[in-house]
């Protein structure tokens, strides 16, 4: 004799039960299989349920989530009163509730999974439901009600953050030259010719500072070494330096030190024929006349020199350009005023008018009442004087 099983089956409709005969035999022989895959099974479960916790859901799989719940019986099994709810006189609690749910949509094609994934899945879904509607009536501008109540745009609110942001980002990225710039600037009354010619230039100084400190003495070079080099050789390195009279950079550095025979003079005598230096003179406290002495040597401009007149062209051109500015916005101030008396005396004109076209329409409906109501024309007259002179002390209080 064999033995019936029960077998439950839920389509989403109403639940029916199926009776299945079984075999002992057969009972048997699948007990024992069952027990035999039973690791391999719990295996590909949960390698299953990873899956399916990882899955994203489509959009076919929400539709699915929302025709299931539309069914009243369905949505009060997973959303009732408190962590248990009764379906037709059975008590129910939301992770079975929500392993019906996972039967009947596996069914229909949804991804395999248990309950309680489904249950995740659903409560993300109702989350990022919310999140939208939210962010709908919300006007998903990230504007509150009062930027709203005032006329603010989200334009309006982005470009001025987006202004903030980007100042914020330059003044930080700007320190470092800014800082660098202002030792150099301070160092100036001491960077003389002869250690600029020492000085190793950077590429990345250069275009930190935008070229523009030795654009106008600076060769065009992309390594200090080199440049210190052409220096020392004494090759021309502009219109500063190099071999202008004929000597090196050498030289321009020991020009400060020069002994007293580099130093002597011709001595204007007649008899004397002899040679003094320049220091020998000043200790013996003799006068050289102006045609007697030296010549002094030719200045040369500095790399600073040439910086300074820079920054005062600069300035120059800067002060022009406010005072055009200026200018134009004195011009632009003076006709708006004109503009404005002109439309001031044109409102005043206009009621000017206005009151004197009333004045007479009034008069003469006075006139006509009296007219009708038969009053003599000395009555008339003597009633208009008296209406002139208290409109002469109106006007002259006011």
């Amino acid at each position: 004799m064999g033995r019936e099983d029960v077998v439950y089956v839920d389509v989403g409709g109403p639940a029916f039960f199926l009776n299945r005969s079984v075999s002992p035999a057969s009972s048997c022989s699948s007990s024992s299989s069952n027990s035999e895959m039973k690791p391999r099974a719990m295996a590909r479960s949960v390698g299953a349920q990873k899956n399916a916790a990882r899955h994203r859901m489509t959009k076919r799989e929400y539709e699915m989530i929302v025709m299931y719940l539309e069914n009243p019986d369905n949505f009060a099994a997973i959303n009732g009163c408190g962590k248990k709810t009764k379906i037709t006189g059975k008590t129910l609690t939301k992770v079975t509730a929500y392993g019906h749910m996972a039967v009947t949509l596996c069914a229909q094609g949804f991804v395999k999974c248990s309950g309680v994934i489904m249950g995740k899945k659903v409560a993300r879904y109702v989350s990022t439901y919310k999140t939208a509607r939210t962010f709908y009536l919300g006007t998903g501008s990230g504007l509150t009600e009062a930027e709203i109540d005032a006329g603010l745009t989200l334009e309006q609110k982005m470009n001025a953050k987006t202004h903030k942001l980007r100042s914020s980002f330059l003044q930080q990225n700007r320190c470092k030259v800014a800082t660098r710039r202002k030792r150099l600037i301070e160092k100036r009354s001491r960077l003389i010719c002869q250690k600029m010619t020492k000085l190793i230039i950077r590429p990345r100084l250069l275009q930190m500072l935008g070229g523009f400190f030795f654009e106008t003495a600076m060769p065009d070079v992309t390594d200090g070494d080199t440049f210190y080099q052409t220096a020392r050789a004494g090759e021309d390195c502009g219109p500063e330096m190099g071999n202008q009279t004929g000597r090196s950079a050498v030289d321009v550095e020991t020009n400060a030190v020069r002994t007293p025979q580099q130093n002597r003079v011709p001595q204007q005598s007649r008899g004397d024929a002899s040679v003094q230096s320049v220091d020998d003179v000043r200790s013996s406290g003799k006068t050289v006349r102006s045609k007697d002495r030296p010549l002094p040597p030719e200045r040369k401009t500095s790399f600073i020199s040439a910086y300074e007149e820079q920054v005062k062209e600069k300035l120059v051109l800067k002060k022009e350009a406010q005072y055009q500015k200026a200018s134009f916005r004195d011009a632009f101030l003076e006709d708006r005023r004109q503009a404005r008396e002109q439309r001031e005396r044109a409102r005043i004109q206009d009621g000017i008018e206005a009151m004197r076209k009333a004045r007479v329409d009034r008069r003469s409906t006075l006139l006509a009442e009296m007219v009708k109501t038969g009053k003599s024309m000395d009555e008339i007259h003597q009633y208009f004087l008296m209406l002139d002179s208290v409109e002469e002390r109106l006007s002259g209080s006011m």
